[in-house]
């Protein structure tokens, strides 16, 4: 396994520190979290784990620090992990839980992937890596996978938790979620490179990775043979996904921290400084007359609906546009900020808030509803 050096650490602070003053003190607090979390300089980092619906179940963290499985139709917590007086600590959830095979896949701050029966919440298996989980799993055909801060990318089985190959290293932290696609895994890195690997070997499968400009903490998405990705050096990308040869880049104003969207052949993201665009996912031209520009760091991925795209901000806007003109449909406010993705379900928009609160909007009129977790 490979390790973080304490001298990458003091770099790492450096070079984030000399980017916070240029961004401001409010981009601070969200930017550099992370890179200050991983290197010792936070003591109570917070996640923003986005909730996940299966059939009339609620998967969600309502304090960031566990995990609750919620009766929908009932009104009722069925379990929580870790359960009640157990020593287990998760320190923090970022990244969405997966479901596969009757099991909750969830992976930890405390840097270990857990795998829980869906039916009453108890512990399958783990699995401990070497540094941080920051992004989710994701599980394709009876194998997750799931990237952690030691810079490595894990496959384990689904179903008892064995290794299904060694561990694929970069060169920095991994706090991307995997993406899946045609027996491929897709995974960006720290190191400012998008790598793709053979998802039953884990060997290489590109000639080599792509090298961006900047960092990348943003999760891949993949669509008809291209890979969307977007970059600490304000760049989308587009990405052949056959050989990760660049078909075009898109420069934003700022950081693009937030997965990708791609809906109706557009491509919608969001950048740190609040910034939504709508590109051309063929070509990588706006198709907009011009970005919106929301109140506050937009990091979640956006949703749509219909014709009408929801996005969210730290601030605790949550927007309705027009998703063929960008232009503003209606805005509401969610009383806390929102850094968690944006979730569809039965046509109603989901999302967590850094309170921990679940909330759901109506993407016809921007009516905003708890969504209660009982106890």
């Amino acid at each position: 396994m490979k390790h973080v050096a304490s001298g990458d650490c003091r770099r790492s602070k450096i070079q984030t520190s000399r980017a916070a003053k240029a961004l401001g003190l409010g981009l601070f607090s969200l930017s550099l979290v992370l890179l200050l979390t991983a290197c010792g300089g936070v003591t109570s980092p917070k996640g923003w784990a986005s909730p996940l619906i299966t059939d009339s179940t609620l998967l969600v963290a309502p304090n960031h620090q566990s995990l609750a499985d919620v009766d929908l139709q009932a009104n009722s917590r069925n379990w929580t992990f870790p359960p009640p007086k157990s020593n287990i600590s998760l320190t923090a959830l970022y990244g969405t839980p997966a479901v596969s095979q009757g099991v909750v896949l969830v992976g930890a701050y405390n840097g270990t992937l857990y795998a829980l029966n869906l039916s009453d919440g108890s512990e399958k298996w783990s699995a401990r890596t070497q540094g941080h989980i920051v992004g989710g799993p994701v599980a394709s055909d009876g194998t997750v996978y799931v990237g952690s801060a030691d810079r490595c990318l894990y496959a384990f089985a689904v179903d008892g938790g064995d290794q299904r190959f060694n561990p694929f290293c970069t060169g920095e932290k991994i706090w991307s979620t995997p993406a899946v696609s045609n027996g491929v895994v897709y995974f960006s890195s720290m190191d400012k490179k998008v790598y793709a690997i053979d998802a039953t070997t884990g060997e290489a499968g590109w000639p080599q990775p792509f090298k961006a400009d900047g960092a990348i903490a943003s999760t891949p998405v993949v669509d008809s043979g291209t890979v969307y990705v977007g970059g600490l050096d304000n760049y989308m990308y587009a990405l052949d996904a056959s050989n990760g040869q660049m078909r075009w880049r898109f420069k934003a104003d700022d950081w693009i921290w937030n997965r990708a969207l791609v809906s109706g052949g557009t491509v919608y993201f969001g950048s740190l400084s609040g910034k939504v665009y709508g590109v051309d996912a063929t070509s990588g031209e706006l198709r907009w007359d011009k970005p919106f520009s929301a109140n506050g760091v937009v990091r979640g991925g956006a949703a749509t609906v219909g014709s009408t795209l929801i996005v969210a901000t730290d601030q605790g806007n949550v927007y309705g546009l027009d998703a063929s003109t960008g232009s503003q449909v209606w805005s509401s406010r969610a009383g806390s900020g929102v850094l968690s993705d944006l979730v569809v379900d039965g046509g109603m928009v989901y999302y967590s808030t850094k309170s921990g609160d679940v909330q759901k909007v109506d993407p016809a009129n921007g009516t905003i509803t708890s969504v209660q977790v009982p106890q």
